[in-house]
C-alpha cells in the first residue's frame, strides 16, 4: 500500500482525500462530545457542520465509484453540492449568532487547541492548493469535492480564530466583534459560493440540453 501511495499519483490523491474525510468526521464527533460536556451551541454547530460535510463528500465518493458518470450527471452533482452548501450555511449562521450574542464555550481543553490548529492549517493549505489546480477545469465531480473542501477550510479558519483568541488572550478580553466579523465573512462567502455553483451548473445544463436538442 505504501509503495502504491508513493508511486501512483492518482492513488495517493484518493488516499489523502479519504483520510481527510475520515479526519473531518472524527473531528465532528469530537466537537459533538465537547458540546455535550460544555453545553455549548457553538461546538454543536461545528459538529453538525463537519459531520454533514463529511457525509456530503462521502456521497461524492460513492458517486465517483459506483455510478456511471457522464457530463450532465456530474454537472447536476455540482449543482446539488451548491444547494447542499446553502442548506448547511444555516449552521454557520447559528454559529455566528452564538459568537455575537452568547460568546461562551469556545475553549478547547488541554493540548487539543494544537490539534485544532494543525487540522485547520492543513485543511486550509490543501484546499487552496486543490482548488487552484481545478481552476478552469471541466471535471465537475472533482470540482464538487474540492468546493466542499474549500468551505470546510473556511469554517476551520473561524473555529481556529475563536479557539486561539480564547486560549491566548487575557482573562476577560472580548473578541466578539473580531469573531463576529470573521464568522460573517465565512457565512457570506459560503452563500455567494453556493449560489455561484448553482448558477454555473444551471447554465451548463441548459447549454448541454440545447445542444442535444439541436443535434436531434
Amino acid at each position: 500500500m505504501l509503495k502504491r501511495i508513493f508511486n501512483n499519483k492518482e492513488y495517493r490523491r484518493k488516499t489523502i482525500e479519504l483520510f481527510s474525510l475520515i479526519f473531518s468526521f472524527v473531528f465532528g464527533i469530537f466537537n459533538g462530545t465537547l458540546s455535550i460536556i460544555s453545553k455549548s451551541v457553538w461546538f454543536l454547530m461545528l459538529s453538525i457542520y463537519y459531520i454533514a460535510l463529511s457525509v456530503g463528500r462521502l456521497g461524492i465518493y460513492y458517486y465517483k465509484k459506483n455510478k456511471e458518470q457522464n457530463r450532465l450527471s456530474s454537472i447536476k452533482l455540482y449543482r446539488n453540492s451548491g444547494l447542499f452548501l446553502l442548506v448547511m450555511n444555516f449552521a454557520i449562521g447559528v454559529a455566528v449568532l452564538q459568537i455575537v450574542f452568547i460568546e461562551r464555550g469556545f475553549k478547547y481543553p488541554g493540548l487539543f487547541i494544537y490539534a485544532v490548529a494543525t487540522y485547520a492549517f492543513t485543511k486550509i493549505t490543501l484546499a487552496i492548493i486543490n482548488i487552484s489546480k481545478t481552476r478552469g477545469a471541466e471535471n465537475y465531480t472533482e470540482l464538487s469535492l474540492r468546493s466542499m473542501n474549500l468551505i470546510d477550510a473556511g469554517v476551520s479558519i473561524l473555529a481556529l480564530q475563536t479557539a486561539l483568541l480564547t486560549e491566548f488572550s487575557e482573562p476577560g478580553a472580548n473578541f466578539r466583534i473580531a469573531n463576529g466579523l470573521t464568522g460573517s465573512a465565512v457565512f457570506i462567502f459560503t452563500l455567494v459560493f453556493g449560489i455561484y455553483m448553482i448558477i454555473k451548473a444551471q447554465k451548463k445544463i441548459k447549454k448541454i440540453k440545447r445542444i442535444d436538442k439541436n443535434g436531434k
